[in-house]
């Protein structure tokens, strides 16, 4: 079943529609001829106030559908293709002005730009398969079929370059950004590289010094009692520096399933994958949680690596006293490569054993599958 969609880009080309309607605007041009063939009859003035009142809806309704054709849906964009293709039609019904038909062609960019294919698929052929048939019912049998492709022709081929240009434009805004998932996951690589060092150098020289401090008030409690008592005050302030470093290694190191999960699905989708998930909404235990991210992690991190997927899906659910996640894709290895368990799924193995839980990375007929479990009593 065709569903709608559309492409809702806040910035940019998408949302200048002043733009939008001055490239519009130009090719308004070609609707002069039809125009000077009706002047050039002479008709009376009631013909007159019927072209008109047409023409003014023609060009409201033209003005609508490039008011905002990227946010539009596909529905939207079918229904003012329509729009047009329709007062076309009426005009040269009405004014006995086959020429009219000519608007006809306008109604082609429009149905270009339907995100879904289907959508532009069908309209291109459902237009041009109504437009013959109103171009006999204006002209009859015996009219010249040169006419009618000249008309044909040109709405066909706006349609589909449309269709092109539009493709390649959402595919500079996936790529776009994809760009910017690559660069937040850059920060949070040096954010952790950075509350490692913090946690192993600092931490440990801080740790040291509270240690001396109070082995140096101990030694100075007999002979110098005030500078016993200073010593442990510097050893007290070193204690509350190194709580105080913890505590912002923490912040840093934070990770959840949910939070990792919706930063993998933007990276996924941009990189033009369809994501779906299927997770029932347990309260995690912190350790839990933490060891689910990471398994995201590294299994979005192979399909992006390693694999050709169009499809991925995670699920989670509790089954009886076990915890069950899978990360499916629909995937498979380059030639030449395959997925290996390396370090990355090593070190989440060992995670999971420490929390009595169990990996597996194995192949299947549709995919890859990526699968752990892990001991969970509720929360």
């Amino acid at each position: 079943m065709l569903a709608p969609q559309s492409l809702d880009q806040p910035g940019g080309l998408a949302a200048r529609a002043w733009l939008w309607m001055g490239i519009a605007g130009v090719w308004l041009l070609y609707l002069l001829y039809p125009i000077g063939q009706f002047v050039g009859r002479r008709e009376a003035a009631g013909s007159t106030v019927w072209a008109i009142l047409l023409l003014g809806l023609f060009l409201a309704a033209y003005a609508m559908a490039w008011r905002r054709p990227v946010q539009m849906t596909d529905a939207g964009r079918l229904a003012w293709a329509s729009a047009l293709a329709g007062l076309s039609v009426l005009a040269a019904w009405v004014l006995h002005l086959p020429d009219a038909l000519d608007g006809w062609v306008y109604a082609g960019p429009v149905l270009g730009l339907a995100v879904d294919r289907r959508w532009a698929a069908a309209g291109i052929a459902g237009g041009g398969a109504a437009l013959g048939g109103a171009w006999r019912l204006l002209e009859g049998p015996g009219a010249p079929a040169a006419l009618l492709w000249s008309l044909l022709v040109p709405f066909v081929a706006a349609a589909v370059a449309m269709q092109a240009w539009s493709r390649f434009w959402r595919m500079g805004v996936r790529l776009r950004a994809a760009e910017r998932q690559v660069a937040d996951l850059a920060v949070a690589n040096e954010r952790l590289a950075l509350a490692r060092d913090l946690h192993d150098v600092v931490g440990h020289t801080l740790s040291a010094l509270a240690v001396r401090a109070d082995l140096a008030a101990r030694e100075a409690l007999e002979t110098a009692p005030a500078s016993a008592a200073e010593m442990g005050r510097v050893a007290q302030l070193a204690r509350d520096a190194l709580a105080d470093v913890r505590r912002l290694v923490s912040s840093w190191r934070a990770v959840s399933l949910e939070g990792e999960w919706e930063q993998a699905r933007g990276i996924l989708e941009a990189a033009g994958l369809q994501v779906e998930s299927r997770v029932e909404p347990l309260p995690l235990p912190p350790e839990v949680d933490r060891a689910l991210a990471f398994f995201v992690r590294e299994g979005v991190t192979n399909i992006l690596r390693h694999s050709a997927a169009t499809e991925c899906c995670l699920t989670l659910a509790a089954v009886g006293d076990r915890l069950c996640v899978v990360l499916q894709d629909n995937g498979s290895a380059p030639p030449g490569q395959a997925r290996a368990d390396g370090s990355g799924l090593s070190g989440l193995r060992e995670r999971l054993l420490q929390l009595g839980g169990h990996l597996s990375a194995e192949s299947t007929p549709t995919g890859f599958c990526l699968a752990a479990e892990v001991s969970w009593h509720g929360v």
